[in-house]
């Protein structure tokens, strides 16, 4: 699975000068490293959500679940975002980084988009006798 994010159905919307934002839905694939455990890992529910590593403003959720993760094993796990970022300026450092980053692209290499994936992983523990 390759790194980094495609759009996936339409394309990105930024709204007007006035208002803008950022309105889209990322497909992210993430590898889930179940190496160190020796029984199966039941995971109910994960939820995600990508911030700005300079901002720390979250701008994107995903989740997922339930999943079991096989024991010595790395498990891919491809997910859809919905990004969703409002502000009401275009100087918004984190608009800004999104736009320079994802935006109609010019000439050249557009500047990577430096993110924060925060995760937090739900396990129901068993009871077994």
């Amino acid at each position: 699975m390759s790194g980094g994010a495609e759009a996936v159905n339409d394309p990105a919307d930024w709204g007007p000068d006035t208002h803008p934002w950022l309105h889209a839905t990322w497909q992210v694939n993430i590898t889930l490293d179940n190496r160190q455990n020796w029984i199966p890992t039941h995971l109910t529910k994960l939820e995600f959500d990508i911030a700005d590593s300079l901002t720390l403003r979250k701008f994107a959720w995903s989740k997922a679940g339930p999943l079991t993760l096989a024991p010595q094993t790395i498990t891919p796990l491809r997910l859809v975002f919905d990004v969703n970022y409002d502000t009401s300026t275009l100087t918004d450092t984190t608009f800004q980084n999104l736009y320079h980053a994802c935006g109609p692209q010019k000439m050249g290499t557009p500047p990577a988009l430096n993110v924060v994936l925060h995760a937090d992983f739900y396990v129901q523990p068993t009871n077994r006798l």
